[in-house]
């Protein structure tokens, strides 16, 4: 009867540490998708041959196929007639020879980081047959083969800065925020806000309604940098219509139909993706290294200059204000969303060898 009790015991034990174990693993629940920031990481279009497609190895005067797979890791949608890649295949023509040209450039639609695509969309594309030449009287010979992709890309950046009255009103007292310069690392995209200062210039006082209140011009000095792996180039926009190009979203905000909407500034679109792709061969002087910038402030568009910035080192600096006319006044700190979109094209390749052999 002793042995019996200790039995039970031991089992209602058990089963009372299996429930605390379930309810534990209930009560932690799936991590909801829509509350996982997308705009990480310093990734736009990810690519490369599929191994074997092509072989390390192949005899003269024979033919092989060519794959690649191609991921659009980033947090930009790559999607329609005004915004999508290419990708292209290169090789030495003196040793291997490729198919029609239509084989060789592929059309890149891919959907970036999402709750529809948490990880980002991805494809593998048919680059054609490759032939190799003869290589006269070498028993083998080593060539490259590569793959450029050309695309325009958004970076989106969020945070919260603080109206701060206090520097100009003197008020010591417990406020809601501070002013501070904020720092960052990437967002989801190969060209990153790196760092934001924060100032917030007095412009006196104003008694129009009767009582005093302070006036402020929010200014920053934003930092960014060429983060990914391959080359900036200009955007596909107009650079004289650029006051016509709508404030950037708020990119924590905007689900899967907002996204797609605000990638359509069709109106000032100068370039097809097409064209400013095939710049690369012979580019223009304002072609390599330019950012496009547009910033704004809880409600307010900010003048950015330049609004075209151009790299140095990988890295500019853009000084983005307020309207004079759109001047803060108050008393009281408070916190507002700054939104920073940087619009560009961006150029990456990855290379690989065949070992051309005698046969």
């Amino acid at each position: 009867m002793k042995n019996e009790k200790t039995a039970n015991r031991f089992f209602s034990l058990g089963i009372i540490v299996i429930i605390i174990i379930l309810t534990s693993i209930t009560g932690c629940g799936p991590v909801n998708p829509k509350n996982i920031n997308y705009f990480k990481g310093s990734d736009g279009l990810v690519f490369d041959f599929i191994a074997n497609y092509p072989p390390y190895e192949m005899y003269q005067n024979t033919s092989v196929i060519v794959q690649a797979k191609v991921h659009n890791k980033g947090a930009f949608n790559l999607y329609d007639e005004n915004f999508y890649g290419l990708l292209f295949l290169n090789t030495n023509k003196n040793f291997i020879e490729t198919g029609e040209e239509e084989e060789t450039i592929k059309q890149i639609l891919l959907k970036g980081k999402s709750t529809d695509f948490p990880e980002g969309e991805s494809q593998t594309y048919y680059m054609g047959a490759i032939k190799s030449k003869e290589i006269g009287q070498f028993e083998s010979l080593p060539t490259e083969i590569s793959l450029t992709a050309c695309y325009p890309y958004r970076t989106y950046f969020a945070d919260t800065v603080c109206i701060d009255y206090s520097e100009v009103s003197g008020d010591e007292r417990m406020q809601v925020c501070r002013t501070h310069d904020i720092t960052a690392e990437d967002q989801g995209a190969p060209v990153a806000v790196k760092e934001v200062k924060v100032n917030m210039i007095p412009y006196g006082t104003d008694s129009s309604d009767g009582k005093t209140v302070y006036k402020i011009k929010p200014q920053f000095i934003i930092t960014i940098e060429n983060i990914g792996s391959g080359n900036v180039a200009k955007s596909i926009y107009k650079i004289s219509d650029l006051s016509l190009l709508p404030p950037p979203p708020n990119p924590l905000s905007m689900n899967e139909g907002e996204r797609a909407e605000n990638v359509k500034d069709v109106a000032v679109i100068e370039y097809d993706v097409t064209e400013i792709c095939s710049m690369i061969s012979n580019p223009p002087e304002d072609y390599f290294d330019y950012v496009l910038v547009r910033a704004k402030l809880g409600n307010f568009s900010l003048e950015c200059e330049p609004q075209i910035v151009k790299l140095k080192d990988n890295e500019g600096k853009i000084r983005c204000s307020m309207n004079e006319k759109d001047m803060f006044k108050g008393v009281s700190n408070y916190n507002s969303l700054l939104i920073i979109a940087l619009d560009y094209t961006y150029i990456d390749t990855v290379s690989s060898q065949i070992k051309i052999i005698r046969s």
